[in-house]
């Protein structure tokens, strides 16, 4: 069985990047050697990264960067923990999909169980803002 945790928000007024939900975390990660994070809503990648690993580092747990992964499938499947960071989703999407991540044939069953609800939100065939559609 796996846990889920969603935070809505990183930043809460007065405080740092997800400095609102460090005890969350911790405690949510606690069982995990390493988070693995997937930084692809955002396009730089290695500096989001670097303000995501710090944030982790304040609550005690280790994360490292699918963008470095060789295979970012093996990644995920060999994770003891993900967190997805947030930005733009259709970058996300397009980036999911184009790795094949959330997609593999090679996906053990357990694992998309798990995922059920991350998977829900990103496994829309299109994705696209009301607010552009031309009338």
């Amino acid at each position: 069985m796996r846990n889920l945790l969603l935070v809505s928000s990183s930043r809460v007024h007065g405080s740092g990047y997800l400095e609102h939900c460090s005890a969350a975390l911790a405690e949510h990660f606690a069982a995990a050697d390493e988070v693995l994070f997937v930084p692809y809503a955002l396009s730089n990648h290695d500096s989001y990264e670097q303000t995501v690993a710090a944030a982790f580092e304040a609550a005690g747990v280790k994360l490292c960067s699918i963008h470095h992964a060789s295979d970012p499938v093996a990644a995920v499947q060999q994770a003891s923990g993900i967190f997805v960071g947030g930005g733009n989703s259709f970058r996300l999407l397009k980036t999911l999909y184009d790795l094949k991540v959330f997609i593999h044939p090679s996906y053990h069953q357990d694992l998309l169980e798990g995922l059920w609800t991350l998977r829900q939100c990103i496994k829309l065939s299109r994705i696209h803002p009301t607010r552009y559609n031309k009338i």
